[in-house]
C-alpha cells in the first residue's frame, strides 16, 4: 500500500511540473515515438550471492510526445533478476545438475519529463515474474504478477530529425517480492509519425 502511494505521488508531481514548465516548442506538433534498447543490470538482492546477480535487460516503449515537456505511454521489456547454475550438486537423493532463474517482464504506464537534454522517467504497473528450476530431470516453472515501479534518468543525443539516442540509468523495484535492480542501458528512439 505504501509503495502504491509513493508511485502515485511521483506520477502526479511529474504531471504538475510538466504543465508548470509549459511548451517546449512553438508549434503544436504531437509525435508518436517507439523506443527500443538493451543494457546490463545488477540485482541488489544479497540473498542471491551464490548465483549470478548480473544479466542483460531489454526495453520497448511506445510514447506520445505532445508539445509539452511530458511524454507518456507504455513500456515492456525483459529483466534478469538472478540465476544459479551448477554442474553437480550432491544430496540425499543423489547427484544432479541444477539450473534456476528468476526473470521479469514489466508492463508499465510511463511518464517521461524533459528538462533540457535530460529526461526524468517513471513507470508504474506490474512485473510478470517468472521463476524456474531444473534438477534431477524435473523442471518447475511459476509465474505471477507483482506490482512495482521504476525511476530512471536519461540523456538525449539527437542523431537526426527522426532518431535519438538515449543512455539511461534505471532503478526497478518489484515491491511484492522485495527485489530491486539497477541497470544501465542504451535506447534508440524513432519518431514513427507526427501530426
Amino acid at each position: 500500500m505504501y509503495l502504491k502511494r509513493i508511485c502515485i505521488i511521483i506520477c502526479l508531481c511529474a504531471l504538475l511540473t510538466s504543465f508548470a514548465y509549459g511548451k517546449t516548442e512553438k508549434d503544436s506538433t504531437i509525435k508518436l515515438l517507439i523506443e527500443a534498447g538493451a543494457g546490463y543490470g545488477l540485482s541488489t538482492d544479497t540473498l542471491t550471492k551464490a548465483g549470478s546477480r548480473y544479466g542483460v535487460s531489454g526495453v520497448l516503449r511506445f510514447l506520445v510526445k505532445p508539445d509539452y515537456r511530458l511524454r507518456f505511454g507504455l513500456e515492456t521489456g525483459w529483466l534478469h533478476i538472478a540465476s544459479y547454475e551448477r554442474d553437480s550438486i550432491k544430496n540425499e537423493f543423489g547427484t544432479s545438475a541444477v539450473d534456476a532463474s528468476l526473470k521479469a517482464i514489466p508492463v508499465m504506464l510511463v511518464f517521461s519529463m524533459n528538462l533540457s537534454k535530460w529526461y526524468m522517467n517513471t513507470g508504474l504497473g506490474y512485473y510478470y515474474v517468472i521463476s524456474s528450476i531444473s534438477a534431477f530431470g524435473e523442471s518447475v516453472t511459476d509465474a505471477r504478477w507483482n506490482i512495482g515501479f521504476y525511476l530512471s534518468l536519461s540523456y538525449v543525443f539527437k542523431l537526426n530529425e527522426y532518431l535519438d539516442l538515449y543512455p539511461e540509468l534505471k532503478w526497478n523495484s518489484i515491491g511484492e517480492i522485495g527485489k530491486t535492480l539497477l541497470s544501465a542501458q542504451i535506447s534508440l528512439s524513432y519518431s514513427l509519425f507526427k501530426w
